[in-house]
């Protein structure tokens, strides 16, 4: 019974450590979930950008940021609408596509591009 005791009163310790690493240093609690997070799937994004290209390679070389997403989900929903009239874009879209970063902009892979006809953009 002592033993039984002695486990208890550890895993009560060990409980409210945990509980209060959360709630005196969120910043650093964070930091460990989200190393945790990347040791089980690394291939979870931190945020997904809509990234466009144009056409027209004298208006925007390279690609180009046009919204940021938290979700792959969200980003491959705004794939599917018609950006040609975003006032963000300087001429007619050549690609858009979807691609998941860590926080530190470390481009983690591209979740799927889609190319724009020249008569649709």
């Amino acid at each position: 019974m002592r033993n039984n005791t002695t486990l208890i009163t550890m895993l009560v310790a060990f409980g409210g450590m945990v509980i209060g690493l959360f709630v005196f240093f969120p910043g650093e609690a964070s930091v460990m979930t989200g190393s945790v997070r990347r040791m089980i799937d690394p291939k979870r994004p931190d945020l997904v950008r809509l990234e466009y290209i144009t056409a027209n390679p004298e208006l925007s070389r390279g690609w180009r940021t046009l919204r940021v997403v938290e979700r792959p989900e969200q980003c491959l929903q705004l794939l599917e609408h018609n950006h040609a009239h975003d006032p963000q874009i300087p001429g007619p879209l050549g690609s858009l596509r979807c691609v998941s970063y860590r926080k530190n902009d470390e481009m983690i892979e591209v979740l799927q591009v889609r190319r724009i006809a020249p008569d649709a953009g």
